[in-house]
């Protein structure tokens, strides 16, 4: 991989991630937006840095070894969503919505004071491994964290 040109080929732009899950491998089962398959599905615009003059419009991840049954069934869910929910291709960072089981979508805009209100109400022991994840998430939302990197938990 070349680095000819360093940051100076990359630029930091908004995309939109769209996960699913299984909710059992997540220990969330009874989750109320998990669907009859027991899949979870959102979709996130985040902020992200990737090289200037990317030219895929769509990319697909899918774990190795997942069963090709799971990824057909929740590629044509993640469809569906975009269908039911297409603003959230041009909305602004923290943007999400969720597919819910009875074919509806949910909408929330994240911000990171939110979050970090959230994180304050944490135990300690449960706040101290999540804030690092929290900072970044940070940087995805568009947003400089606000809290003090000298500031103790």
């Amino acid at each position: 991989m070349s680095e000819s040109g360093g940051a100076h080929d990359r630029e930091t732009t908004p995309v939109v991630f769209i996960v699913g899950h299984n909710a059992e491998s997540l220990g969330l089962q009874d989750h109320p937006s998990a669907d009859s398959d027991g899949h979870l599905l959102s979709a996130s615009v985040l902020m992200m840095t990737r090289s200037k003059g990317d030219l895929s419009p769509v990319r697909v991840l899918v774990g190795h070894g997942v069963a090709p049954e799971t990824a057909s069934a929740m590629l044509r869910k993640m469809a569906d969503l975009v269908e039911r929910a297409p603003e959230i291709l041009n909305q602004d960072a923290g943007a999400t919505v969720r597919a819910l089981p009875d074919g509806t979508v949910s909408r929330v805009q994240l911000d990171l004071e939110s979050i970090l209100t959230t994180l304050d109400q944490m135990p300690p022991e449960i706040r101290g491994r999540v804030e690092q994840s929290i900072r970044e998430l940070g940087f995805a939302l568009g947003e400089i964290p606000t809290r003090d990197e000298d500031e103790e938990a």
